[in-house]
């Protein structure tokens, strides 16, 4: 059971992280992700006046806590990583995520990553494998087998596989797979693409699902 409280400025808070099964309890996994849709109180719009925040953090937002099966609250840091996906819009009724319109379709999956599997050969040379892998696990789990997928190939690393890594990107050859190249958006000081960079990136991405 899954249980959510709001609570001003921080969105929503999940007060009961714990799947029952009869009389026994079975913890979530080490990282899990939930997706947050609906409307504005689903988005969170405490704290916010005049379309300014006033930076007030609720002593709630500082801890998770869980109601177990003994009836008692206790604390839930134990449960591992969670990730809140916000999709909320404010304003919008129930029909407007039926099936088949733009708030329920899920167009893409955007992917940037691999900085860290440059730093030993062995996880340079199995990335284009294990890349297609992720691909296919997700689309088999969402039982969506055309799920397009923007790839980003990088501009740089955290070691000296690069190379390795950005050519098992580039050359995938998957259904709905497209490929972007990051490659001279970064300046040489730093892994991380400028606000700037990342604009451009979005308007190429973009292509990859518009077109």
């Amino acid at each position: 059971m899954l249980v959510l409280s709001s609570a001003a400025s921080c969105g929503w808070i999940f007060l009961e992280l714990l799947v029952s099964d009869g009389d026994r309890s079975r913890p979530l996994q080490d990282k899990n992700i939930f997706i947050l849709a609906g409307q504005s109180n689903m988005a969170g719009r405490g704290g916010v006046v005049n379309e300014v925040w006033d930076g007030i953090i609720p002593a709630e937002c500082a801890s998770i806590i869980r109601f177990n099966s003994h009836r008692k609250w206790m604390d839930s840091s134990n449960i591992g990583v969670i990730g809140l996906v916000p999709c909320a819009v404010g304003g919008t009724s129930i029909s407007e995520w039926s099936r088949g319109v733009p708030l329920y379709n899920l167009r893409a999956v955007l992917w940037y990553q691999g900085e860290s599997d440059t730093v030993y050969q062995k996880d340079a040379e199995s990335y284009g494998h294990n890349l297609k892998q992720l691909i296919s696990n997700v689309r088999e789990d969402l039982h969506l087998p055309r799920l397009h997928f923007i790839l980003v190939a990088l501009a740089s690393g955290e070691g000296p596989f690069v190379g390795i890594v950005r050519k098992a990107q580039l050359e995938i050859d998957l259904l709905n797979v497209l490929t972007v190249d990051a490659d001279g958006r970064t300046p040489s000081r730093t892994r991380h693409l400028t606000t700037e960079a990342q604009v451009r990136l979005g308007h190429d991405a973009s292509g990859g699902v518009f077109r």
